[in-house]
């Protein structure tokens, strides 16, 4: 089993993996979790039906 820097040294500097969960500060993942959620908020009200829906048949 290689250890990370042999890898690294045998396929060199890879910028854009993203680090590993133990890698990652709290502070980025709070801002990609702050991004994420500004994303969501920006999106259509969850109570519109989406396009493709038909709607519920009609009751009598």
């Amino acid at each position: 089993m290689k250890t990370e820097r042999a890898y690294r040294e045998q396929t060199g500097p890879d910028e854009d993996r993203k680090p590993s969960g133990s890698e990652r500060s709290k502070d980025t993942a709070r801002k990609e979790d702050e991004e994420i959620d500004e994303a969501l908020d920006e999106t259509f009200p969850a109570s519109d039906p989406p396009s493709y829906s038909k709607g519920l048949p009609k009751t009598e």
